[in-house]
């Protein structure tokens, strides 16, 4: 059987990858003006996961309403608990960023790479796939920090942050391999070593 060559495309890794952890949170808008709330209402909004409502029946509301009524007013909203003076902006992305750092440092691994990522908005699951890729991450395991089965529609949620990733993963023709934990899974885990400490 004739061996296929490596595509000019591959990814270059070194000799014993690197693994990257992901700690992904929900999501959070760009800023409060009109036009950022927009893009994060949009984005949230058309994911068939989040409303289950005939596609073009929804698309009418969600085009023809909320994106012309909502956007000014979640955006006064989040403008009241906004960090104005803080290159975060936003208060999720603070908290979620400073605990990356935090997990990075309890670790101190020279072949672990932390990062984090939101499923709706910016640092987007793609975009922080590809830098973990870039860094020479072989594998990545993608921890979700939100609440994975609320009481309604568990499924859905569920696959929420799993969906994001494979949407990423599968724009690509290779790449690291990826692994998904539940956020029970993981602080299991997590209680664990610090008890052990």
């Amino acid at each position: 059987m004739p061996i296929t060559p490596i595509p000019s495309d591959h990814p270059k890794f070194p000799g014993r990858g690197k693994t990257g952890l992901l700690l992904v949170n929900l999501g959070t808008p760009d800023g409060t003006d009109t036009k950022s709330m927009r893009r994060y209402l949009k984005q949230f909004l058309s994911d068939r996961r989040v409303i289950e409502v005939p596609r073009l029946l929804w698309w009418i509301i969600l085009n023809g309403i909320i994106l012309n009524v909502r956007p000014r007013k979640s955006g006064d909203a989040y403008a009241r608990i906004w960090l104005k003076d803080d290159p975060d902006g936003s208060p999720l992305r603070r908290i979620t960023r400073l605990q990356a750092e935090h997990v990075a440092k309890s670790f101190q691994r020279d072949d672990l790479i932390t990062d984090y990522a939101m499923r709706y908005g910016n640092p987007s699951i793609q975009s922080q796939m590809q830098k973990l890729q870039d860094a020479g991450c072989s594998q990545i395991l993608v921890m979700p920090l939100y609440r994975n089965m609320p009481p309604r529609q568990p499924r859905q949620y569920m696959t929420k942050c799993s969906n994001g990733r494979l949407i990423c993963a599968g724009n690509r023709r290779s790449g690291p391999h990826h692994h998904g934990m539940t956020i029970r899974f993981i602080l299991k885990r997590w209680q664990t070593r610090c008890a052990n400490r």
